[in-house]
């Protein structure tokens, strides 16, 4: 994985580690040099500094499509799974 200076992974090695599984890595890096200069346009044309969203920011962002997508992994894997909604207050006891 790519990491920060700080140890931390990044926003763009996220994306490319998950475009790199379903497209190849020529498209991966391809994707992530448009998003990153995306980035750079936005950041020139508004005058801002730029905030990195973090390795987990496709799964905080989107969390249906996550559980579908380990859904599909583990159905590949051979289980079966039905999802139930979590307590709002917490985690229900086991």
């Amino acid at each position: 994985m790519l990491l920060s200076l700080n140890g931390q992974t990044r926003a763009h090695s996220a994306l490319f580690y998950r475009l790199r599984a379903r497209r190849g890595a020529k498209t991966a890096i391809v994707a992530v040099a448009a998003s990153m200069l995306t980035a750079i346009h936005v950041m020139l044309a508004r005058g801002v500094a730029y905030r990195d969203l973090g390795a987990d920011h496709f799964e905080r962002t989107n969390k249906e499509r996550l559980a579908a997508r380990l859904m599909r992994t583990l159905k590949q894997l051979g289980y079966t799974v039905a999802l139930t909604p979590m307590n709002p207050t917490g985690p229900v006891p086991c």
